[in-house]
């Protein structure tokens, strides 16, 4: 076999393994993501509140600014620093989405669009705990 035949199957193996392992660890991403979402209650898209009135967005940029700071002070204390940000960014690409699904769906509505009901994702309407007394 000719050198440049064992470099075509060299490059086809790399590409193939390469393939497979992002395969592989955006799937472990979407994994942890989906069960982190189920045991905390959806609270990095729909928070609590309690302490803070940032939106969902907000409050999604300052935990990749606290994941970025252990990256560069490497204090990772036991977590997958790099992971928790991959998974932050993708949490805030959803509530981008979402938060502009909602705003051109309250467009349409305002200007008189039909309505299904149950099609529309609710726009919330929390009020802080100080505002509630």
């Amino acid at each position: 076999m000719s050198n440049l035949a064992r470099e075509v199957i060299a490059n086809v193996n790399l590409t193939a393994t390469v393939a497979r392992m992002i395969d592989e660890e955006c799937d472990a991403l979407k994994a942890m993501l989906r069960e982190k979402n189920a045991a905390y209650g959806n609270s990095a898209l729909d928070p609590v509140r309690i302490f803070s009135r940032a939106d969902a967005d907000e409050q999604i940029r300052v935990r990749i600014d606290d994941k970025l700071s252990r990256l560069s002070h490497g204090a990772a204390a036991g977590e997958d620093v790099v992971r928790d940000l991959m998974g932050y960014l993708v949490l805030l690409r959803v509530a981008e989405r979402m938060r502009r699904e909602r705003e051109a769906t309250q467009a349409a509505i305002n200007m008189g669009a039909p309505v299904i009901v149950g099609t529309i994702p609710p726009v919330p309407s929390f009020k802080h705990p100080s505002e509630a007394f």
